[in-house]
């Protein structure tokens, strides 16, 4: 898939949204649906051309497609269901004609501070960009 990096920005705060918002943590058995969703509703929110979920359901492991297209179709469907009733369908971002340049200006920074962002910005994700 031909995804735009700076996706992962919005990704993240709907990732950091749905753990607040389930109280749920990241295990091994649970990040592969939390992270795919995340990307799929940030692609198909900021992305002008978005791939459909049946395009994201031929990159599942075959473990979660149970050897089944039609399976990992109807998981990714469940787990997009599941996320967006979650966040209470809060998927509109504030500035949202600004989050592509502020996101690239976050990701051009040197490795240093990408990492210093990172761990003061999760938390306060959700204060500064969803609505209430």
């Amino acid at each position: 898939m031909d995804l735009e990096l700076v996706l992962i920005i919005p990704a993240i705060v709907y990732i950091d949204d749905f753990l607040i918002t389930s109280n749920l943590a990241i295990y091994d058995n649970n990040w592969l649906p939390i992270f795919v969703t995340g990307l799929l509703l940030s692609q198909k929110m900021y992305d002008d051309i978005h791939y459909d979920n049946c395009e994201f359901a031929k990159i599942l492991p075959s473990d979660v497609q149970n050897q089944s297209y039609d399976n990992a179709l109807k998981t990714i469907n469940t787990w997009e269901k599941h996320f967006i009733t979650t966040i209470q369908y809060r998927l509109v971002l504030i500035n949202t004609f600004d989050i592509k340049k502020y996101c690239k200006e976050l990701l051009d920074n040197t490795q240093d501070n990408k990492i210093l962002i990172i761990n003061n910005y999760l938390s306060t994700l959700c204060q500064t960009y969803l609505f209430n």
